[in-house]
């Protein structure tokens, strides 16, 4: 990985099954020029030997040209990742992130509000973000518990906060991610549209411009109908080119859907 030129995508696979050897996790500290990488975790594992590998491994890494991280999980969405916070802090403040991320995938993670308007805060260059609510999904026959968890990320309070106050956009210690394009993200739609149409409308551009697209997925059981008002004034943006906005339904992971 040391020796990788600048330009290279790199995937590492996680196959995490000797828990005790895990314990001990320290990989050697690495500094590389790869412009992707990509962390998947492909077998069973416990929750919290994932993050402790995943947070030792960013914490060990630093990656002063990536363009584009993202985390993925196998079994998604009957498996999740819990997010590895402090690993990531430490490798984007190490890589200066702040100038080079400008795609992070975290549409397969479990991440708290407050951790990931503080990733936001040391990415200010992103411009593609994924992520994603998340929902449990029952058990097969024989399964004495769910799988997955219940979890609620795309609320009024985080479409408030990435919402750009006039004059704002060009002053990064009061606008987080300025630079963002595309959003894209699965969601229980538990938001208030007119909330979310004062993101978009916040973001939107010139014609001349690269339009803001959001492309939402809404998970199993959670369809409603978007607001009529709303849902015309989006179709008026998309129609002028300053913002394209597309609801679709997302995978649900349940076989019998």
């Amino acid at each position: 990985m040391s020796h990788m030129p600048h330009g290279v995508k790199f995937r590492v696979e996680f196959v995490l099954e000797n828990d005790d050897e895990l314990d001990a996790y320290e990989p050697p500290t690495t500094t590389s020029n790869i412009s992707h990488l990509s962390m998947n975790i492909v077998d069973y594992f416990d929750l919290n030997h994932c993050t402790l590998v995943l947070n030792n491994t960013l914490k060990s890494l630093t990656l002063p040209h990536l363009s584009k991280l993202s985390f993925s999980v196998r079994e998604f969405p009957r498996d999740r990742i819990c997010w590895p916070h402090a690993g990531f802090m430490a490798c984007a403040h190490r890589s200066s992130f702040q100038t080079s991320l400008e795609s992070l995938l975290l549409e397969e993670v479990v991440i708290t509000e407050v951790e990931l308007l503080a990733c936001l805060a040391a990415v200010p260059s992103l411009k593609y973000l994924s992520i994603g609510d998340h929902q449990s999904i029952p058990g097969s026959h024989g399964e004495e518990k769910d799988h997955g968890v219940d979890h609620h990320l795309t609320t009024n309070s985080l479409l408030s906060k990435l919402t750009l106050v006039p004059g704002s956009a060009s002053l990064s210690a009061q606008a987080l991610i300025p630079n963002l394009r595309t959003l894209t993200f699965r969601s229980r739609l538990q938001f208030d549209d007119n909330v979310f149409l004062d993101f978009v409308l916040s973001r939107r551009v010139q014609p001349t411009s690269r339009p803001l697209t959001c492309l939402v997925e809404w998970l199993a059981g959670d369809f409603r109908e978007i607001d009529v008002d709303v849902s015309a004034r989006l179709r008026e943006l998309r129609a002028g080119r300053e913002a394209i906005v597309c609801f679709s339904a997302g995978y649900s992971g349940n076989s019998e859907d």
